[in-house]
């Protein structure tokens, strides 16, 4: 009896490991994806960086044709976003670069995370990027959706 006992403990605790280090193993997959699309955003940031710099006076949206020549090693940072099914994009408005992307919920896609401690990152809500610590941080274009992640540099 207490044989049987100690095997049935023995079970659910193998049982409890394995089903533990699956949960695990689809959080990290989960971190993996957030990581590259955040790299993906990052290059994609850099180059649309480039492009206004390169562009002085420049306004308006941005396309990934133009942004293409600035991506170097990323070359296929937007098309890979797009691939992903994120939304994303670049716009020029009033000296102010205003980058972004979406994940889109029925792709799975995961969406990078603002950098809660600068100002100029966030989401947009009610067309305004609004970083969750600081607060609305003012307007942004109209053509960004809601719950885009946003980061506005100077142009």
């Amino acid at each position: 009896m207490i044989y049987g006992l100690v095997f049935v403990m023995a079970m659910l605790v193998t049982v409890a490991t394995v089903q533990t280090g699956t949960v695990v193993s689809h959080r990290s997959m989960g971190n993996v994806q957030r990581d590259v699309t955040s790299q993906w955003m990052q290059a994609y940031s850099n180059a649309a960086m480039a492009f206004a710099q390169a562009n002085p006076g420049y306004s308006g949206q941005v396309t990934d044709a133009q942004i293409a020549p600035y991506l170097g090693a990323w070359q296929t940072a937007a098309a890979s976003m797009t691939a992903a099914g994120l939304q994303h994009g670049a716009e020029i408005a009033g000296g102010q670069l205003v980058i972004w992307c979406a994940g889109s919920s029925a792709s799975g896609a995961a969406q990078p995370g603002p950098d809660l401690t600068s100002p100029a990152s966030g989401y947009s809500q009610g067309g305004n990027l609004v970083n969750p610590i600081l607060g609305n941080q003012g307007p942004l274009p109209p053509n960004i959706p809601a719950g885009a992640t946003v980061m506005r540099v100077q142009a």
